[in-house]
């Protein structure tokens, strides 16, 4: 017996049991229609109940329809993914371990490498001199830059306080040209 659905025909199966239940089988390979998305298509549901005419109806997987190849390429993706993750902490837990096995034990070291490591210590040390020799140079350089910034404002407020000064001498000269020419006036206008 033969049902008709939408994913095409299904092989149907009626198992020995008081409720008569149906156990659906796909009977060949059904491409499932446009409407059903990747993550829901007929030809990959592994249990959906139906009624049919009052009795229950399974259907089943069928194993020889192919992947859709959105999902495969999902699939693919995320198992280079987990490749790729699992390397890396492999990488990082061997790391973890040679940098623990160098650094547990010195007597137990091997020669060449507590010479590497002191070559190591050295390379940083140096590194660490060399920045705090540019440290030291660029806060001299800026003190250096401060100083003359300063020396050049004091000789810049001494300038102003001249032009003040000479500014004032001008008037109070001003004040006593006015004050001659006034009193002149005064002394000419009397002998008229």
């Amino acid at each position: 017996m033969t049902l008709e659905h939408n994913s095409g025909p299904i092989a149907i199966a009626r198992p020995q049991t008081e409720r008569s239940s149906l156990l659906i089988l796909p009977s060949e390979q059904p491409r499932p229609p446009r409407r059903y998305s990747s993550t829901y298509s007929a030809s990959r549901i592994t249990v959906a109940a139906l009624q049919h005419n009052s009795n229950d109806v399974q259907l089943l997987p069928n194993p020889n329809l192919p992947r859709t190849p959105s999902s495969k390429g999902i699939d693919d993706a995320m198992f280079r993914v987990k490749t790729l993750v699992l390397i890396l902490i492999g990488f990082f837990v061997g790391w973890v371990l040679r940098e623990a096995s160098i650094l547990t034990s010195q007597e137990g070291i091997h020669p060449l490498v507590q010479q590497r490591i002191r070559h190591s210590w050295d390379r940083d040390y140096r590194e660490h001199q060399t920045q705090a020799a540019k440290m030291q140079a660029m806060t001299s350089k800026w003190s250096l830059e401060i100083q003359s910034h300063e020396a050049a404002r004091m000789a810049m407020q001494r300038e102003r306080e001249e032009w003040e000064n000479e500014r004032r001498e001008r008037a109070m000269l001003l004040q006593l040209d006015r004050q001659i020419d006034g009193s002149r006036h005064d002394v000419g206008s009397h002998l008229d």
